[in-house]
Order: structure tokens, then C-alpha cells, then sequence
């Protein structure tokens, strides 16, 4: 049985283009996704991506918040 995830990355200094979101689609059909933030809930599975690369990466979605059940947060790290 898989875990409660939750996911959401805003983007905070400029929208994401086009091409980023795009990009960010192909972590998840799911996720709510537009040019200031992506959200995504898992009931079962996992996400795809890697937390920590996507705020790398998209360095303007700088705040992050991923919970999952138990109070840890994303991929297992303590919150």
C-alpha cells in the first residue's frame, strides 16, 4: 500500500515558459500545472521526479512543499 504524497512547487521570482511546463508535464499527466506553480497528489505511486532537481533546475520555483503520510515530506527527509 503506497503513502499519501503531496507535492506543490510555485514559482516565485517568474512564470514558467511554454517549454518548462511542458517539461514538468512529462513528471506527471496528474499534476495541476500552470505557469506559477505545479500541484500533485498521490494516493498510490510515487512521483516521478526529483524534488530537489526540479527546484535546481527551475530555480525561480524556489518554494516547495511535499508531504507525505506520517509527516515526513518528500522522498522520506524529515520536515
Amino acid at each position: 500500500m503506497s503513502e499519501y504524497q503531496y507535492y506543490e512547487f510555485l514559482a516565485v521570482d517568474r512564470p514558467l515558459n511554454a517549454r518548462q511546463q511542458d517539461e514538468v508535464r512529462e513528471l506527471s499527466t496528474r499534476a495541476r500545472i500552470t505557469a506559477t506553480s505545479f500541484t500533485n497528489e498521490y494516493h498510490w505511486g510515487n512521483f516521478r521526479g526529483d524534488p530537489r532537481r526540479m527546484v535546481e533546475r527551475y530555480r525561480n520555483a524556489g518554494q516547495c512543499s511535499g508531504l507525505q503520510a506520517g509527516g515526513e515530506g518528500p522522498r522520506g527527509s524529515a520536515r
